[in-house]
């Protein structure tokens, strides 16, 4: 129980109590007479509930938009909120989300109402957006969204009514609407195809991929920039793997028959890291070959938002029984030399997300993803050691943006 110095004019009923196992706050309380507690904070009890009730603010990047959820420390302390997000827009709802069209700075109010029917602002908090960082190279719009870890938020202009061609959407929870976007937290995982209408009430398409584990990417959302080197002839996963480099960092549409007439063929049609940087220079794409030492240096390079290219021997990764459903693991048996485009990491550090070519000969080339269109070389997840040991060599292609 905590008592509560009151002046000449009091407060007629304070119930103050504090559970501090858990850390929540019961408070009930009626008006002061003549004390208006939204333009007089600094009364006893609105000065107590600012102890306890304050507003917390998380974000999520979809990978072209951040999501900000508000909410409160002791939402059961209050039976209403008014929040004001400072650009304009304003919701009664008691968590919501909010996507912030311009970068700035924002002062995030919200008023709550008390069991007595009183309504008291909170010590206001601030945001600070400076832009979307990752997708501002990203020409929009967004059409192939990466969703780094399962029941993250993603911001879509349209709402969901099918998924891979059916209606259920149960994986596909809806939170609320905000500056035009759709905002939804998403508990399943894989690749998607979104069928919806946007707030003009326009069908449009949109593709997601929901990565099975928490994890780091660097990726473009206006384009499908994955390339596979399936029907281009043999020994064209190097070239495969510089077209992919070449999109990923400018956006223009490079095939593998244009790296090949570039480095034309010699031999078995093999081709080295340098052969392949003088292409991407020809396309304006800077690139450094590197020498690593351990594994954690390609993870570094994903941080600073680069790609990675390396070559490793495909015999050193066991091949998975499941490839459709199961993404974590090579998805195919074979030998020799073999580019693969490294684009993201796992959290935990086990593995890194490739994209990989696909063995140009392999019986399984057509099989498709869930959504139907993307093939089994996207989103690949390999064990980071396994990998590391099977490299050809330590030399590796880290290409720009």
């Amino acid at each position: 129980m905590v008592g509560i110095r009151l002046s000449r004019n009091a407060i007629t009923r304070i119930a103050l109590i504090t559970l501090f196992g858990s850390a929540a706050l019961l408070l009930s309380l009626s008006a002061a007479r003549g004390v208006d507690r939204t333009t007089h904070p600094d009364v006893g009890v609105a000065t107590a509930l600012r102890e306890f009730v304050r507003i917390r603010i998380t974000t999520t990047f979809d990978g072209t938009h951040t999501i900000y959820r508000f909410g409160l420390t002791h939402p059961r302390s209050v039976t209403a909120v008014a929040w004001d997000f400072g650009d304009g827009g304003r919701s009664s709802e008691r968590s919501p989300v909010w996507v912030y069209r311009d970068t700035g700075t924002y002062v995030v109010g919200a008023a709550v109402k008390l069991e007595s029917g009183e309504w008291i602002r909170l010590q206001p908090a601030t945001v600070r957006f400076a832009g979307d960082a990752r997708s501002a190279a990203v020409r929009v719009p967004a059409r192939y969204i990466t969703v780094d870890r399962p029941g993250a938020m993603v911001a879509l202009p349209v709402s969901v009514a099918r998924v891979n061609s059916t209606t259920a959407t149960e994986g596909f929870i809806f939170e609320g609407r905000t500056n035009g976007l759709f905002v939804y937290t998403v508990d399943a995982t894989g690749f998607f195809r979104v069928e919806g209408e946007t707030a003009e009430s326009v069908a449009d398409v949109w593709h997601l991929f929901v990565s099975p584990a928490p994890s780091i990417h660097t990726d473009r959302s206006d384009i499908d920039w994955y390339r596979t080197q399936y029907g281009t002839g043999l020994s064209n996963c190097g070239p495969t793997a510089a077209a992919m480099a070449v999109t990923w960092a400018t956006g223009n549409d490079i095939t593998v028959r244009n790296v090949r007439e570039f480095v034309g063929w010699r031999g078995n049609g093999a081709v080295g890291l340098a052969e392949l940087q003088r292409f991407l220079e020809s396309q304006g794409v800077r690139s450094d070959i590197v020498t690593i030492t351990e594994p954690e240096e390609i993870m570094e390079m994903i941080d600073r938002d680069h790609l990675v290219s390396v070559i490793y021997d495909m015999a050193g990764l066991p091949r998975i029984a499941d490839p459709t459903n199961d993404l974590f693991g090579q998805y195919y048996t074979d030998a020799g030399g073999h580019y693969l485009v490294i684009k993201g990491y796992t959290v935990d550090r086990r593995y890194v997300v490739v994209y990989d070519p696909i063995p140009s000969d392999w019986s399984g080339n057509r099989v498709r993803y869930a959504d139907g269109t993307s093939m089994l070389g996207r989103n690949r997840y390999y064990p980071v050691d396994e990998l590391f040991a099977a490299l050809r060599t330590r030399q590796v292609l880290e290409v720009r943006r």
